[in-house]
């Protein structure tokens, strides 16, 4: 009886070892970004209850991530149709975003990762971002006349203690001037 006793006790524990495993790989799986993958439970007791309990917050994961993904999207494509070139930068002044407009005025294949450039003589694009990320920066507007035929209003929106980035909306004033 004795024997038995063990072995039905080390089964157990090893079908609950299993559940707890599946569970731990559930969770690791949602950690990770994986918010499609369901999870299965068989019997409703405490660990069924917690499988479901981590499905249903995978599920609403899932909706959350979606939402802000669909945000995203609708922001980027109001970027990218705005007659002002916008960019965000980090503190090491890589650019994280720039639209079409800011790569047109900045002169040309500036993507995501690419130091910010230099592309005027006479003013220092860098130096001007580098002071958006001060503890007592402000908006900041300058007036950029590289040569005769081109001008260019340049507005710095410093860091938040929130975010990591700054933004710097670059504006075509050469028609206007």
């Amino acid at each position: 009886a004795g024997v038995i006793g063990v072995i039905v006790g080390l089964l157990l524990a090893q079908l609950i070892a299993l559940r707890l495993r599946r569970l731990s790989v559930a969770a690791e799986g949602i950690s990770h970004g994986d918010f499609e993958t369901p999870l299965r439970y068989r019997f409703r007791d405490e660990f069924g209850l917690l499988a479901h309990n981590l499905d249903r917050m995978r599920r609403q994961l899932r909706r959350s991530f979606r939402r802000i993904e669909a945000e995203r999207d609708r922001l980027q494509l109001l970027l990218e149709r705005l007659h002002e070139g916008v960019l965000t930068i980090d503190q090491d002044l890589v650019v994280h975003f720039a639209n079409t407009e800011a790569r047109r005025i900045l002169g040309g294949r500036l993507r995501e990762g690419d130091a910010l450039p230099e592309p005027w003589r006479g003013f220092d694009l860098r130096a001007f971002a580098q002071r958006l990320f001060d503890d007592r920066a402000s908006v900041t507007q300058v007036h950029v006349t590289p040569d005769d035929q081109h001008a260019y209003g340049v507005t710095g929106i410093p860091s938040q203690p929130e975010t990591d980035w700054a933004l710097l909306v670059v504006d075509d004033l050469t028609e206007q001037e």
